[in-house]
């Protein structure tokens, strides 16, 4: 009897051992699904500089123009695309962020710089160009950046080793104030530093995007016409009155999207009147 149950014990070990391996071999057998690191955007095919010309409105205002720049960098912007984002508060230019494709430190600059707080950049990776790098600093930069026509020159020669084209997306609340009220030195027009920014600009390929954000068309702003020509003669364009900025900014983000290789330039933004024909606007 004892030997009896000896051997059925022993066959049942067997068969439990037999049905072991065939259940490690079937796991064995299904494929191993694994998850690869997301593949690199590649190099960058465009760069876009942001401005802010501080401040710019009420807190309603600022908040909803950084609802509108953040959504357009998340939406619009390629994973190919860098950005910089850059304030202009009073007449000091801070670089907020210089280039990245870090959708999030870019978002978090661009609501320092609306509101003309001070950001610390994270640095500019390895394999792109960097503002901080090649600005003037300390009283050199205060110097140069006084007037609007030296913040531009300034930020061009920064982009200097930028290869090819680049966009400036310049945001102002009218570029100057009122005629009835002192008038900022840095809005002042002055024709002498017309050309000399004009060609800045032009022999670095930057396309100049004004958004004139003043809402009264009645008054006047003394540097808005100088905007206006200086985007038409750098292939951008004078955004004026803004009535829709998601629906611009994605027009702008559009307007040299790119193909393939290619950069594919379109006349994506509707033409939009002349800042003149809404409000007095004086000419340098």
């Amino acid at each position: 009897m004892k030997h009896v149950f000896r051997v059925a014990v022993s066959a049942l070990l067997v068969t439990s051992a037999l049905s072991g391996a065939a259940r490690a071999q079937e796991v064995s057998a299904i494929p191993v699904t694994t998850t690869e690191a997301p593949a690199p955007a590649g190099p960058v095919q465009r760069y876009f500089l942001l401005l802010f010309d501080s401040p710019l409105g009420g807190m309603r205002q600022m908040d909803e123009l950084s609802v509108a720049v953040e959504e357009w960098m998340s939406h619009e912007l390629s994973p190919t695309d860098a950005a910089a984002v850059v304030s202009y508060y009073g007449q000091e230019l801070l670089v907020a962020q210089d280039f990245t494709r870090d959708r999030q430190a870019l978002s978090e600059a661009v609501g320092a710089a609306i509101r003309g707080q001070a950001h610390a950049s994270t640095p500019a990776e390895e394999e792109y160009p960097s503002l901080l790098a090649r600005l003037p600093q300390g009283e050199e930069l205060e110097r140069r950046a006084a007037s609007f026509y030296g913040a531009l020159q300034v930020l061009a020669g920064s982009v200097d080793s930028v290869p090819g084209s680049k966009s400036l997306l310049l945001f102002s609340k009218g570029f100057g104030r009122p005629a009835a009220s002192p008038v900022l030195e840095k809005y002042l027009p002055e024709h002498s530093l017309y050309e000399p920014t004009r060609e800045a600009l032009l022999s670095r390929q930057i396309r100049l995007y004004p958004v004139d954000l003043a809402t009264d068309y009645r008054e006047t702003f003394p540097l808005a016409g100088v905007m206006s020509r200086l985007a038409a003669e750098t292939g951008g364009r004078y955004v004026y009155p803004v009535t829709e900025l998601p629906h611009v900014l994605e027009q702008i983000a559009q307007a040299n999207a790119p193909v393939g290789d290619a950069l594919v330039e379109r006349q994506a933004l509707t033409p939009g009147p002349s800042p003149a024909s809404g409000r007095g606007v004086q000419s340098e």
